[in-house]
């Protein structure tokens, strides 16, 4: 996490163009909260998806963050980063690097994803993201993700996952992209 993601919260959220998507992830991020106590009343995964810069990574930041402040680890990574981490443990030479890095990630308590559609398109990688958004819908563990391209764009398996309408919540992020009209602190 950069200083930058560090520092997103929900209250300083730009909310113009996107309000139901800040409701569910701060719902998303409260659920898993109170889910410490045994309970988790609201889909375990949260997608958002749009075009670039409408405020999806600020969205899973302020999330990040939120649930850091309660005592809750989520792992959160760029989705290219974490097939570069998983992928070099198979240069280690000590063996089991690499499938203990992939069970690493595939268990994590909290899994947020972010550019989901950034990597490389490869058949290990589609396999890889495949096994493990699989293992996370069937074990119903919390995930969040977001993705520039539409869910037609995504492999067609985690497509259908991600947007699961019993399981998860699935957003279509609206807006001009922050960055192109210098709203450097609004929604991202």
């Amino acid at each position: 996490m950069t200083p930058e993601l560090l520092a997103f919260d929900f209250a300083s959220y730009d909310a113009t163009y996107n309000a139901a998507a800040l409701r569910a992830v701060s719902d998303w991020t409260r659920g898993l909260i109170c889910a410490r106590e045994g309970h988790l009343a609201i889909p375990p995964w949260i997608f958002l998806y749009g075009l670039t810069g409408t405020g999806k990574t600020r969205l899973l930041a302020a999330a990040f963050n939120a649930l850091m402040s309660n005592g809750c680890y989520p792992l959160y990574t760029l989705v290219p980063s974490l097939l570069d981490y998983v992928r070099q443990g198979l240069d280690v030479p000590r063996g089991g690097e690499y499938a203990a890095r992939f069970r690493a990630v595939q268990r994590a308590p909290i899994l947020i994803l972010d550019d989901l559609g950034a990597e490389a398109r490869t058949a290990w990688g589609e396999e890889t993201l495949f096994k493990l958004l699989d293992h996370r819908y069937r074990e119903a563990l919390p995930t969040a993700v977001a993705s520039n391209p539409l869910p037609k764009d995504l492999e067609p398996r985690i497509a259908s996952r991600l947007q699961d309408r019993v399981f998860s919540t699935a957003l279509l992020m609206a807006g001009p992209d922050y960055r192109l009209s210098g709203g450097r602190k609004a929604a991202r």
